[in-house]
């Protein structure tokens, strides 16, 4: 005698009806287990033969429909506890579920079944507690123990911010959670003074004080490491369409005078700290010191001499011809690390041409020094002097006499 793969039970013969008390066709079941013995195949073929020839009559058609609207399809009463006796206590395999899931949606697809089923349910409710149930939730200690049971234990080490409001637990109450209960974190800290929004058991300490904070930077290195940072130019790839939902973002909260407003004043309490501005000097010292980042920044710039320029670059030339001097303030190669203005290939010398409204009298001294520590001559000529009548010849000789060291 075959063996049902699903409810395990020897069997006479292993066909549809068997299948069905499975709520499985032939097809199914085969699909499902395909190494099962089933029924002779040629008495399946006949009944599916016979069956297409019924479904092909318009009057056994118009017979089944009318039996489905009347409901006598219907399973009795003992058919079904008969089911329930034969399923029950015997677990479903996933994919027996699986198939039960498949029958069910087909089913509920039928305009006219799910008509039905809502016809059958109308009216009726869920039964009633049973009498001893209701006299156990009657018990208050067996209520507590009960709830007691199905609340798991909070991690106060994990979650140590509760939230007065809603009386749940967070690693820290963010703006985001108390927007839910229409709160701000001003508004919450002024109705509760003594809430905690974040833990702060890491506020004045160091790695050596405690492990945790060590631990916690090697995952934030590991994580970061590899990944470009702001100051190198190399930025995440973001689609299109992200950007110009970033940009109607912006362009939105920038719109309203209130963020505005805000976001001026933010700004302007931090630069008016010194430590904020001193901070932000080294850093950005720091970053031109890199070669890299400073010819990339040269080379966006896009200086054209100006009218004094051009006419100081023609009397250079007039006076040294062989020294192949150009102007070199909108070079895209920095020279010695700088831009200077005017810059001799043929001799090696520099001059800088100072604009007297734009440079410190401090700033001659500096520049000549680095660029002599680099072993380059430097000659300061500042635009007063080479523009006025009666400083014109001092200036061309004093450029002469450089020239000719």
């Amino acid at each position: 005698m075959p063996d049902c793969e699903v409810c395990g039970k020897h069997v006479k013969r292993m066909n549809y009806r068997h299948t069905g008390i499975h709520e499985l066709s032939m097809k199914e079941y085969r699909a499902l287990y395909p190494q099962a013995k089933l029924d002779d195949i040629d008495v399946l073929e006949r009944i599916g033969k016979k069956a297409e020839q019924n479904w092909k009559d318009s009057i056994y058609i118009g017979k089944q429909k009318e039996a489905t609207r009347n409901g006598t399809h219907k399973r009795s009463e003992e058919f079904k506890q008969h089911m329930s006796q034969v399923m029950s206590g015997k677990p479903k395999s996933e994919e027996h579920k699986r198939a039960i899931s498949r029958n069910k949606k087909k089913e509920w697809e039928d305009l006219d079944y799910r008509e039905r089923q809502s016809k059958s349910r109308k009216g009726k409710t869920r039964p009633n507690i049973s009498i001893s149930t209701k006299k156990l939730w009657d018990d208050p200690e067996y209520r507590e123990k009960q709830i007691l049971a199905h609340i798991k234990p909070i991690d106060l080490e994990k979650y140590p911010a509760k939230c007065e409001i809603c009386g749940k637990y967070f690693k820290v109450i963010s703006a985001v959670h108390l927007k839910t209960h229409s709160v701000t974190k001003e508004e919450y800290i002024n109705l509760y003074p003594n809430a905690m929004l974040q833990s702060s058991w890491n506020k004045g300490k160091t790695k050596e004080d405690d492990p945790r904070i060590a631990e916690y930077g090697k995952k934030i290195s590991e994580v970061q490491k590899g990944q470009p940072g702001r100051q190198t130019g190399k930025h995440w790839k973001l689609s299109d369409e992200a950007k110009q939902n970033i940009g109607k973002g912006s362009k939105k909260n920038w719109d309203n005078p209130e963020y505005r407003e805000k976001q001026d004043k933010r700004k302007r309490d931090y630069w008016s700290e010194p430590d904020n501005r001193l901070r932000a000097s080294l850093r950005m010292q720091e970053i031109w010191q890199g070669e890299e980042y400073r010819n990339k920044v040269f080379a966006g710039w896009n200086t054209a001499p100006n009218k004094e320029e051009v006419r100081f670059l023609g009397l250079l030339n007039e006076i040294d011809p062989k020294g192949e001097w150009e102007f070199t303030g909108n070079t895209k190669v920095p020279i010695f690390g700088k831009k200077p203005d005017f810059y001799s290939y043929g001799r090696n010398k520099i001059i800088e041409y100072f604009g007297t409204p734009w440079h410190k009298e401090e700033e001659p001294e500096e520049r000549t020094q680095y660029f002599e520590s680099q072993g380059v001559p430097c000659l300061i000529v500042w635009s007063h002097e080479f523009m006025q009548r009666k400083n014109f010849d001092n200036t061309v000789g004093n450029i002469i006499d450089f020239i000719s060291i």
